[in-house]
């Protein structure tokens, strides 16, 4: 057992190093803009520092032989000839060397700096004059020439320096390199970007996959959900990018995984003899419409008799997401007492599924929502179908969700992968547990290909336009922290005057 342990430490180890890798690329996907235009930035500011500090350096250079001017040959062996060039190198960067050169140009100081070096045995010096201007360092190397027969007489005797090999050279030693400036920015922008969304990782704490789940509550997974999109194809027809079980062109690993939770939802029946269902989320673009029109389509495929309830008064658009249009007319005004519910009920196609929709928005839904009228349809549907599911507003944000579902027997509650944060989906739960309903199970969905396990064949990436759920048809935007609003567009428009008088 002990010969174990390291391997599995090893395996969390990789596991957590790989959910954080996962959840960078997620944040990268993201804030990609973002990302760039501080890599964007940084090369740019790179670029502009090294622009703005460029000082250039010029080097005025040549090598000289050290010769001491006498008519005694023997006097001057190699070594000594070697130990006079050591001596004129120290000569010429001496504060005295420097007084002499500058009182030769004319100037209080050298505007440069002198160097010398010679060459290990030898009589070679090379003298080098550095200045950040060309004409300058040319004149400083000038100046030391002239010079240095009055420095070296009184220590070395006279002397003289032969020019060896060419004639000196002037060269650039430091050219401005911009691009060399905006890649360095550039490395520094990336190291930056990895640095936040290494904290975004690590501080983003979402729903990924059932662990995830039972951390915040007991209610039992019922499926997973693979992401969806339409490959671009000519002559496609929006019927075509319906995201339905029964589209042909949809993927096997999506049929496979609405299969899978109708499975899960059929045992809960068989436990329980529920039969009214509600299908909710914790926020707009979690899937939850989605969700509950292929469980719809699926169970009737099964011989099951199935109504689907568009009760999301304030953005009805179950119909017109199954490609049967959209309506005026429908559960507000079966609500009001308008109109029976067999005169707005929707046939699909020749399966035993009925859609009831929504009608025309309204803001104002507590008039219509109240006790006697909810028990009053949700009655009257028990009585026409065996099952009856209920697709209502998100309940993290408003409180009809929580009304409708007093009056069913249990519910689905659909979570976003990578979407919310937890607390955010726990708060959503929680709300909808404190109507007495009791949940049956959650559904994560829009789960991408290679995380948590999931392997459903092939996926699409993002959901396309899901009938008229592009942006959850007429929500607004849905904030990025907190729960944000559900902006003004909010329901559309409101109803007449007319209308709103006689509800």
């Amino acid at each position: 057992m002990q010969n174990n342990q390291p391997e599995y430490y090893e395996e969390l180890e990789k596991i957590d190093i790989t959910d954080t890798a996962y959840e960078m690329m997620a944040a990268l996907r993201r804030n990609f803009w973002k990302m760039l235009l501080i890599v964007v930035v940084c090369a740019a500011i790179g670029g502009l520092v090294q622009k703005a500090q460029y000082e250039p350096e010029w080097r005025a250079d040549t090598t000289y032989v050290v010769s001491a001017n006498t008519t005694t040959a023997t006097v001057y062996t190699q070594a000594a000839t070697a130990n006079m060039a050591k001596t004129v190198q120290k000569i010429l960067e001496s504060e005295v060397a420097r007084t002499l050169v500058a009182a030769n140009m004319g100037l209080d100081d050298v505007p440069g700096t002198i160097s010398v070096s010679s060459v290990e045995g030898t009589n070679v010096i090379t003298i080098e004059a550095h200045a950040a201007k060309k004409d300058t360092a040319e004149a400083i190397l000038d100046s030391v020439i002239k010079v240095y027969p009055t420095l070296t007489s009184q220590i070395v005797g006279d002397t003289s320096l032969e020019v060896m090999g060419n004639e000196k050279s002037i060269t650039l030693t430091n050219p401005l390199s911009i691009k060399r400036a905006i890649a360095m920015g550039a490395i520094v922008g990336i190291l930056i970007v990895i640095v936040i969304l290494l904290a975004m990782a690590l501080s983003r704490k979402t729903i990924r996959d059932e662990n995830d789940l039972r951390e915040i509550t007991n209610v039992p997974c019922f499926g997973i959900i693979p992401i969806v999109r339409f490959k671009k194809r000519k002559n496609t027809t929006p019927e075509d990018q319906l995201i339905l079980f029964d589209n042909p062109k949809i993927s096997s690993g999506f049929q496979e995984s609405i299969r899978s939770l109708r499975t899960r939802f059929e045992q809960e029946l068989n436990e329980k003899g529920s039969q009214v269902f509600v299908v909710t989320s914790s926020a707009p673009g979690e899937g939850k419409s989605m969700v509950a029109a292929n469980l719809a389509i699926s169970l009737a495929k099964r011989g099951t008799s199935v109504i689907l309830a568009d009760m999301d008064l304030r953005n009805p658009s179950t119909a017109g997401s199954l490609g049967l249009g959209n309506y005026r007319h429908g559960v507000c005004d079966v609500l009001t007492g308008k109109i029976e519910i067999e005169d707005v009920m929707l046939a699909y196609e020749d399966l035993p599924l009925y859609i009831l929709p929504g009608g025309k928005p309204v803001s104002q839904t507590a008039r219509l929502m109240n006790d006697q009228s909810l028990q009053k349809l949700t009655d009257r549907l028990r009585e026409m179908a065996d099952i009856i599911i209920l697709d209502t507003p998100p309940c993290g944000t408003l409180s009809d969700a929580i009304l409708i579902g007093a009056f069913a027997d249990s519910g689905i509650f659909v979570v976003r992968q990578d979407y919310l944060r937890t607390e955010q989906v726990s708060d959503g739960i929680q709300s909808i547990s404190e109507t007495g309903m009791p949940l049956c199970g959650c559904v994560i969905n829009g789960v991408e290909a290679g995380k948590t396990g999931f392997t459903y064949g092939r996926t699409y990436g993002a959901y396309g336009r899901y009938g008229s759920y592009g942006r959850y048809g007429s929500y607004g935007r849905y904030g990025g922290t907190g729960y944000g609003g559900y902006g003004s567009d909010y329901g559309l428009e409101n109803l007449d005057k007319e209308e709103e008088e006689n509800l």
